[in-house]
């Protein structure tokens, strides 16, 4: 029985982790991470990403998709802001 409980337990904080936060689910910020990482993050306009990126953005480890989902972010921010609405939380923060 308490084996039980405890996976069910696992389960619901797995779903809760997966379901993200509003800014993440939103169908404006979703779109926008697609579009920019189709846009930028492969071929050359990967090379170019990686020649202009700082070098202590590349030792901490920041890719072209985390560039897209920051600039996304603040793009779903404005519209919020623009449309009255409170600023919606992202990346479970």
């Amino acid at each position: 029985m308490a084996g039980r409980a405890a996976r069910l337990m696992l389960l619901a904080g797995a779903a809760a982790l997966v379901s993200g936060s509003q800014g993440d689910r939103e169908p404006v910020y979703r779109d926008c991470v697609l579009r920019c990482e189709e846009r930028n993050c492969s071929g050359g306009a990967l090379s170019h990403f990686r020649s202009r990126q700082p070098i202590y953005m590349s030792l901490a480890g920041w890719t072209c998709r985390d560039d897209c989902k920051y600039e996304c972010m603040w793009v779903t921010v404005g519209l919020y802001l623009q449309e009255g609405y409170r600023v919606p939380q992202f990346h479970g923060k």
